[in-house]
C-alpha cells in the first residue's frame, strides 16, 4: 500500500477533504499515513490506529524511508527543538512534541550534553538534545509520571498533541509512550478486550475510568489511586471522587459509568 510520512510538527487530520470539516485527529512528525483515497490536494489517510481521515498534501511527504534502519529516539519534552547543528543557540529546522518518534543516525556527547543526529522526513539531517528523561520503575509509574507532565496543557477537540488533548487523545498519547497502543476513541477504548471491569473502589494508578452521557461513552480519565483521576476537559487537571476533596466535580461524579484494570495490558 502507497504511504506518506507527516512532515510537519503536528498536521490535523479531519473528517472530510476540507479545512471547513471537523479536525477529528493528529499526526505527528514521522508519522506513516497509509493513503486509501485521494481528492485533489487531500489524502484519505489510515493511522497507526487504523484512524481514518483527510490530511492536506502539504503536510506530507513521499514515504521514501521503506530502507531506513536506525535506532529510534522518543521524544520525552512536551515539545523538542530539532537544530542544524548540535548547539542550542543555532538555528531550528522544525519542533516535535512528546512522543515523536525520530530515526537516529549518531549520538555524542558535546559539552556534557548528549545529542542526537536525527533523520527528517525529507531524509536531510538535524540535532536533537536529549533531556535526560528516566523513566519510573513500573509501568503504572510511568503513566502518573508523564500524565503530570501535562497539567494544564488545553483541551483540543481531536488533540493528540503537546499543544493541545482531548480526553482519548491524551490516554492514547500516555499509553503508546508505555508500549501499549490503545484505540483513538473513548467509546473503543472502552471496548478495548484486554481490560477488565472493576469498582471504581478497587482503581490502581494507571487503570481507566470511563464516563457516560445520554447513554453513550463520552470521556475517559486516568486512575492516580486514591479518589484521584487526570483528564484532559478545558484543560488537562486533576479531580476526585471524594466529595471532601477541593477537587471534587459534582458532574463528573454523575457521569460516572465504570472504571477498568490495566493489569492484563502490563503482565
Amino acid at each position: 500500500m502507497n504511504s506518506l510520512i507527516t512532515n510537519v510538527t503536528v498536521a490535523g487530520i479531519f473528517a472530510g477533504p476540507s479545512f471547513q470539516s471537523e479536525m477529528i485527529s493528529q499526526s505527528l512528525l514521522w508519522e506513516r499515513l497509509d493513503i486509501l483515497d485521494q481528492n485533489v490536494n487531500w489524502y484519505k489517510v489510515r493511522q497507526f490506529d487504523n484512524y481514518e481521515g483527510w490530511i492536506n498534501k502539504f503536510y506530507t511527504i513521499k514515504n521514501e524511508s521503506s530502507n531506513l534502519n536506525f535506532a529510534t529516539y522518543i521524544e520525552t519534552n512536551q515539545i523538542g527543538v530539532i537544530h542544524s547543528y548540535p548547539d542550542e543557540e543555532c538555528n531550528p529546522i522544525i519542533s516535535c512534541t512528546f512522543g515523536s518518534r525520530l530515526p537516529v543516525v549518531e549520538t555524542k556527547k558535546i559539552k556534557n550534553q548528549w545529542w542526537h543526529q536525527i533523520i527528517l522526513p525529507n531524509l536531510n539531517t538535524g540535532w536533537i538534545q536529549d533531556n535526560g528523561f528516566k523513566k519510573g520503575k513500573s509501568i503504572r509509574e510511568i503513566i502518573k509520571q508523564i500524565a503530570e507532565l501535562f497539567l494544564g496543557t488545553p483541551y483540543v477537540w481531536g488533540g493528540r498533541s503537546s499543544y493541545g488533548f482531548d480526553c482519548s487523545g491524551f490516554v492514547q498519547t500516555i499509553f503508546k509512550f508505555c508500549g501499549i497502543n490503545l484505540p483513538r476513541d473513548s467509546k473503543d477504548q472502552f471496548n478495548y478486550g484486554n481490560l477488565k471491569e472493576h469498582s471504581k473502589e478497587e482503581n490502581n494508578v494507571g487503570d481507566l475510568i470511563f464516563f457516560l452521557k445520554n447513554d453513550m461513552i463520552n470521556h475517559i480519565a486516568i486512575s492516580l489511586g486514591n479518589d484521584n483521576y487526570i483528564h484532559s476537559s478545558g484543560y488537562i487537571k486533576i479531580n476526585s471522587f471524594n466529595s471532601k476533596n477541593e477537587n471534587y466535580d459534582d458532574s463528573l461524579f454523575s457521569m460516572y459509568y465504570c472504571s477498568k484494570s490495566i493489569e492484563n495490558l502490563i503482565k
